[in-house]
């Protein structure tokens, strides 16, 4: 019976051993569980905010068939990858337009973005039709393209020879417009913008005249090869592939809209086309390899060369020229293509040519 008490001593001891080695051991005294429950119970709400508060998208695509997403929150985020290629904004759909600037701000495209802003505004003005008030669009465009300009003052002499002209798509032509050089003029709507990220690409100053040159264009779909080989095709790729070409580039109709301003006037009316015929390389030796030959006609030149492509093929191009020049401004519009599309390219000619206005002139041309 004695045994019974002692048992019982000796539990009661066991019991109690918990109780002192806490009371003994420094670091189990430390308040360290109810601070790392702490952790795990903010660890584990910001996890559950940040689930509740992601949200969840949709991928659509623009009536040029480029991807955004739409989130559920209504924000649009364009998605800038390798598919993802620059056009001007609608008139119909700034609201889009504006978000794509937006996206292309955020990623550090701010060039391309003002430039985008700008063609949003001359949407705005041209849907408007001279009223004063301001859209919801129209502010926020002109409060972020005040915001970028803000941001890069330093580069104040880049801006606007790579943000001039800016255009807009209404309807079926892009209505493209100049505030350096003053002048609008409207062009097909399927055509695609060259765009620059170095000014000097394009455009040049000097004491004596300063020169700015954009182009747009329009690929030519090819017909299919006839009577041709798989032999005759393998030989044509090998023969590209020796020439480090990737395809046989694709034939174009290119529009180029070339300005100028004369410091020191040296060139009239009768003799601007000196002028770009420099700068495109025209010298007498290449006009001779090119079979270059040009003639006046009413609107002003029509030029023809032949052209050869890689593989030694030739191409016969036609060349229509349009100059003004006036008071040291000058401005050269050129349309050329392949005489196979003669009848399309002579239509885009006749509309760009009846579009083309010069503002401080206060005349349409044509």
């Amino acid at each position: 019976m004695q045994s019974i008490p002692r048992i019982i001593s000796i539990l009661s001891l066991v019991s109690l051993l918990p109780i002192l080695s806490q009371e003994s051991n420094k670091l189990l005294r430390r308040p360290w569980i109810p601070t790392a429950t702490a952790d795990e119970e903010q660890s584990y709400n910001k996890i559950q905010s940040r689930i509740k508060n992601a949200e969840s998208f949709v991928v659509k695509q623009d009536r040029f068939g480029r991807n955004f997403k739409l989130k559920a929150s209504g924000t649009i985020d364009y998605i800038l990858d390798d598919l993802y290629f620059k056009k001007f904004p609608d008139k119909d759909n700034t609201s889009l337009a504006y978000h794509e600037a937006l996206s292309l701000s955020k990623n550090g495209f701010w060039l391309e973005s003002l430039h985008l802003l700008e063609g949003i505004l001359l949407c705005e003005r041209l849907t408007k039709n001279n009223s004063s008030h301001l859209s919801s669009i129209e502010k926020l465009a002109t409060q972020k393209k005040n915001e970028i300009l803000k941001s890069n003052s330093d580069r104040s002499s880049d801006i606007y020879p790579l943000t001039d002209p800016y255009g807009c798509y209404v309807d079926n032509v892009l209505k493209l417009e100049s505030s350096q050089y003053s002048y609008s003029v409207n062009v097909p709507l399927d055509w695609s913008w060259i765009y620059f990220r170095d000014k000097s690409e394009f455009s040049e100053k000097s004491e004596s005249i300063s020169y700015q040159v954009n182009y747009l264009f329009k690929k030519i779909q090819a017909d299919p090869p006839i009577n041709v080989t798989d032999e005759e095709m393998f030989l044509q790729k090998y023969e590209l592939a020796n020439k480090n070409e990737l395809f046989l580039k694709e034939p174009r109709i290119m529009f180029m809209i070339g300005v100028t301003l004369d410091q020191k006037p040296i060139f009239n009316q009768d003799n601007y086309f000196m002028f770009w015929d420099n700068k495109r390389g025209l010298t007498d030796a290449t006009k001779r390899s090119l079979k270059f030959q040009r003639k006046k006609n009413p609107t002003g030149y029509e030029s023809k060369f032949i052209q050869v492509n890689s593989l030694g093929l030739a191409t016969e191009i036609l060349v229509k020229e349009f100059y003004y020049w006036k008071r040291g401004k000058g401005i050269f519009l050129a349309l050329s293509y392949p005489t196979s599309n003669q009848n399309q390219a002579d239509k885009d000619w006749d509309a760009i040519l009846q579009s083309f206005i010069v503002k401080d002139a206060d005349v349409r041309i044509y």
